[in-house]
């Protein structure tokens, strides 16, 4: 296995002393490990230290399954990867729900390559953090997630970072409202280190004085014109320009602002002095702009001009592992103006990453900042509490799954998997329990338990 070139601390957890040994010998000699063979010793652990990667079996023979550790490891360390080890059928069903919470899946038997992906993944987050750490504090409300484990964030951060020094190259951002897209604006923005100052314009604003606002008037140019005033434009001089909503800029704007883009030559309204300003664009929009201009509704040489860069931003729904993180920051976001702390309950933070977030992170933010209302003087969230906030604001819990209308946690989610597969297995070797087993890969022992334990007939 190739070096990881960071030192990282690795818990892994599994009743079978010589797994822990496999383990050991396939990570190198950069990290920091430490294996326990039971979910107790793991769960003691986890309440005294953070660890960059926890390792673990799903089936532990304990009443703390590897979805629990896993869990109880997010709480202690929002970045932590995580990952989940299991031999039975059942994997491709249960990938899905681990992923969805921020994990990464491994099959037994495992191959070296496995831990490979796992230690790049964690590798990359850290060297994200780090890299971006000289320019902004890792509180920095700028971050809000855009740091983190899914490979759809770290592409993007990764391109962000190669971008964004190049002060010459305009950016295009495109994904729904309230994906972020103006708090990228400000990591791109602070990350360029260009000396001006950021301008952000939302055109959805500017409305009938488009051209006085973004380009500026002299006195009496119109009605209301009292004095001399500079606009957006001017401002940007040295910085960055971010035009959001840019689809919704009129089109007698978008000529001028070709213009300055083209030569930095632009003119005050009303006024016959030719002026410059440089600066670099990023622009944003939740509608195809290629498309309007395809159908001319937008000019195509303004949008060739400030396409240099397309970003597409994941929504929520795609990159549900960094949920934890931003409820974190959140919570603490409102604890820093309240002076109260808060924490939330395990089920509730389940059901929050379960939800399907069409309002994404905006919506989520309202969601934390409401129920940081209601709470009593332990500031705990229960489910109950997030629930209540989101059936009144969608009005229905309308989720990816039936389960979570149900108010099922992680973990039943998990059973219910478990159940239906034990099930198919047992029906295809026609209810032989040694054969399910072996085809499940886990000891005839511990499927009699869980077939005991489910209820399930055989």
């Amino acid at each position: 296995m190739s070096q990881s070139k960071y030192k990282y601390t690795v818990l892994a957890v599994d009743d079978h002393p010589n797994i822990l040994e496999a383990i050991r010998l396939t990570l190198d000699d950069e990290v920091t490990f430490l294996g326990v063979e039971s979910a107790d010793m793991a769960m003691d652990l986890l309440q005294t230290q953070s660890f960059d990667i926890v390792i673990t079996d799903y089936d532990l023979k304990s009443d703390i399954n590897g979805m629990a550790i896993f869990r109880e490891a997010r709480r202690r360390n929002p970045f932590v990867t995580a990952c989940l080890m299991t031999g039975n059928d059942s994997s491709e069903a249960m990938k899905d729900v681990f992923q969805a919470f921020g994990g990464v899946f491994i099959e037994k038997p495992f191959h070296d390559q496995s831990f490979d992906v796992m230690l790049e993944q964690a590798r990359r987050s850290r060297q994200n953090r780090k890299e971006i750490a000289p320019h902004l504090d890792e509180t920095d409300s700028i971050l809000k997630g855009f740091i983190a484990e899914t490979p759809s964030m770290i592409r993007l951060l990764e391109t962000i970072k190669a971008a964004a020094p190049m002060q010459t190259l305009s950016i295009h951002m495109t994904g729904p409202t309230g994906t972020g897209k103006s708090t990228l604006a400000k990591l791109i923005h602070k990350l360029s280190g260009v000396k001006g100052q950021l301008v952000t314009v939302n055109c959805s604003g500017l409305e009938e004085l488009a051209m006085s606002r973004l380009f500026g008037h002299t006195k009496g140019s119109f009605t209301g014109a009292m004095k001399d005033h500079d606009g957006f434009i001017k401002l940007a001089d040295g910085g960055t320009l971010f035009l959001d909503e840019f689809h919704l800029l009129p089109m007698d704007v978008q000529g001028k602002l070709l213009q300055v883009l083209q030569d930095g030559k632009y003119q005050r309204l009303g006024d016959t002095v030719e002026r410059t300003s440089h600066f670099r664009v990023i622009t944003a929009a939740s509608k195809n702009i290629r498309e309007l201009a395809d159908e001319g509704k937008f000019i195509s040489d303004l949008w060739f001009r400030v396409s240099g860069k397309i970003l597409s931003i994941p929504t929520l729904a795609e990159r549900k592992a960094c949920l934890p993180r931003l409820v974190y920051h959140q919570l603490k976001s409102v604890s820093d103006k309240t002076g109260k702390s808060y924490e939330i309950e395990s089920r509730a933070m389940d059901l929050l990453v379960s939800f399907s977030w069409d309002g994404n992170i905006r919506d989520l933010e309202n969601c934390i900042q409401s129920v940081c209302t209601e709470t009593d003087l332990s500031g705990e969230i229960t489910f109950e509490m997030i629930k209540e906030d989101l059936l009144k604001r969608t009005g229905t819990l309308s989720t990816d799954s039936v389960r979570l209308a149900r108010g099922e946690t992680l973990e039943q989610a998990c059973r219910s998997f478990e159940v239906s597969m034990i099930n198919r297995a047992l029906r295809n070797n026609k209810n032989n329990v040694s054969h399910a087993a072996r085809v499940l890969g886990m000891p005839r022992s511990s499927l009699r338990r869980k077939i005991d334990s489910f209820g399930i007939r055989v």
